[in-house]
């Protein structure tokens, strides 16, 4: 995708408008079609990165806006071993609001 897509998508109501987000969309799927061109292909790359434990934060590293939950659901659609949904969230705990983080 060009700078002029990325600005088009930017004003298109059905897409999130955030170039931000629209141009980590386009380097992701760069760095998806370059790691899926090297050696051992995509499906190597994710399993050489060993338990879901240790992927979660290297993917989180490589790719850019990617959190917790997308990093889990990334690892859980490409046929990844990750652990039940209860036992990971759960092990997160609840995201409850504190005085420094309220806004």
């Amino acid at each position: 995708m060009t700078a002029r897509d990325i600005d088009r998508l930017a004003k298109d109501a059905r897409v999130i408008r955030n170039v931000p987000k629209i141009e980590a969309t386009v380097m992701n799927a760069r760095e998806m079609v370059a790691l899926d061109k090297a050696p051992g292909g995509f499906k190597g790359y994710v399993r050489s990165l060993g338990s879901f434990e240790e992927a979660a934060p290297t993917l989180r590293k490589r790719f850019r806006f990617l959190g917790d939950h997308g990093s889990y659901y990334f690892l859980w659609s490409v046929g990844e071993k990750v652990p039940s949904w209860q036992e990971w969230s759960g092990a997160r705990g609840p995201k409850r609001p504190t005085a420094s983080n309220r806004r």
